[in-house]
């Protein structure tokens, strides 16, 4: 049921099932106020055109309205292009350690990632690679879903 609900908010572009996942989020999901700073692995430009909306800044921002996490802060930006992953097994997907960079400083906070589903790691590796070579403290992270369930024994963890 889960998949098939996020495919339909991601895929079919059906916003309006933006707060219902929220809100489901929000009542399975405990997030320790440990960090200073929410942030989103954003949208490609090209898939958000493509798409018409960023789905990973509309979850974050109704992630924040339930009172789960603090409104998001943009901070990181893709600096070089992104392959599409989804359309690849787990096993063949990469992405460059270097390929986010940061919009804003980051010394010295712990930050936490909001990603809709974590599939190999490799995008919130990247996105914590960015934010550690800036100088954050912590990188955690809040996923939807995990597209393996050996993948992750719970829905946050640190990178």
């Amino acid at each position: 049921m889960v998949p098939d609900l996020l495919i339909r908010w991601k895929y079919d572009a059906m916003v309006e099932l933006t707060n219902l996942i929220a809100s489901w989020v929000a009542h399975h999901c405990q997030i320790s106020p440990s960090y200073d700073l929410a942030t989103v692995i954003p949208c490609h430009w090209r898939r958000r055109l493509t798409r018409g909306f960023d789905h990973i800044w509309l979850i974050a921002n109704a992630l924040a309205k339930t009172g789960l996490i603090e409104p998001p802060t943009k901070t990181l930006k893709h600096f070089k292009p992104l392959p599409f992953l989804h359309l690849q097994v787990a096993s063949d997907r990469h992405i460059d350690p270097d390929h986010f960079r940061t919009v804003r400083s980051v010394k010295g906070k712990r930050i936490l990632i909001i990603d809709d589903v974590i599939t190999s790691g490799d995008t919130l590796r990247a996105a914590a690679a960015a934010l550690t070579r800036e100088g954050a403290l912590e990188v955690s992270a809040l996923t939807l879903a995990t597209a393996r369930e050996l993948l992750l024994p719970a829905s946050r963890t640190r990178i």
